[in-house]
């Protein structure tokens, strides 16, 4: 079981706040810093729970209070619900979530909640916000409530969604094998955001494309 020092330390080489710790953790602050400061024992359930938070994050504990970050700069997540896993890493790094060549499914799932529970509530808790780059032929794309979304032409549209949110990026795909590749690197991701928001900064939302295309519609049954 781990200690109150591996889990100050951990904390520490992650860069997280107490309240961060307790976010992932579903635990109150107060709870935090009374088992760091070694004021509360606490029972082996909840420090398991800390455990597998800090692992998850790319903690390795070591025997005699020892740690380190493992290198985790590629996941791949595979199976049925490999979306569901991925929307969930995002939803729990809490930062900002963007989709470049967002299909309908896929948009229809995140709006459905259809996937895992957990994704669904880190969903309902995450505090960035979520953008969508659709093709303009989806003039019914179902663009989820939480979410904006903008059209680009659909001769630049791909089959293979690509997702940046904090330092990760990720591409997943549908065809041949069910599957998304997660790269964990802040200056990749920083390089795709910025192109996601130079072709953000530069396209129209759905809702004005649609009116547009409404507009344009109603001009040539004039003609």
């Amino acid at each position: 079981m781990i200690n109150a020092i591996q889990i100050r330390s951990a904390r520490a080489l992650l860069d997280w706040s107490t309240a961060e710790l307790a976010r992932r953790a579903h635990m109150t602050v107060n709870a935090i810093n009374r088992i760091e400061r070694s004021h509360a024992v606490a029972q082996k359930g909840t420090m398991d729970r800390l455990k597998k938070v800090f692992e998850d994050a790319g903690i390795e504990f070591l025997a005699s209070s020892g740690l380190r970050k493992k290198d985790k700069t590629i996941t791949v997540f595979e199976g049925p619900d490999f979306e569901g896993k991925l929307l969930n890493d995002a939803m729990q790094t809490g930062a900002n979530l963007s989709i470049a060549h967002a299909n309908a499914e896929l948009a229809k799932k995140i709006s459905d909640g259809l996937f895992s529970t957990a994704a669904q509530d880190r969903q309902k808790k995450v505090s960035g916000t979520q953008r969508y780059i659709v093709p303009d032929e989806a003039v019914d794309f179902p663009c989820p409530a939480q979410a904006d979304c903008h059209v680009i032409p659909s001769k630049f549209f791909s089959a293979y969604p690509l997702w940046a949110f904090g330092p990760k990026i990720a591409l997943s795909t549908r065809k041949y094998c069910p599957r998304a590749v997660l790269v964990d690197n802040e200056a990749l991701a920083e390089s795709i955001t910025k192109l996601f928001d130079y072709i953000w900064d530069n396209t129209l939302d759905l809702a004005s494309y649609r009116a547009l295309e409404k507009t344009e519609r109603a001009s040539r049954s004039r003609k």
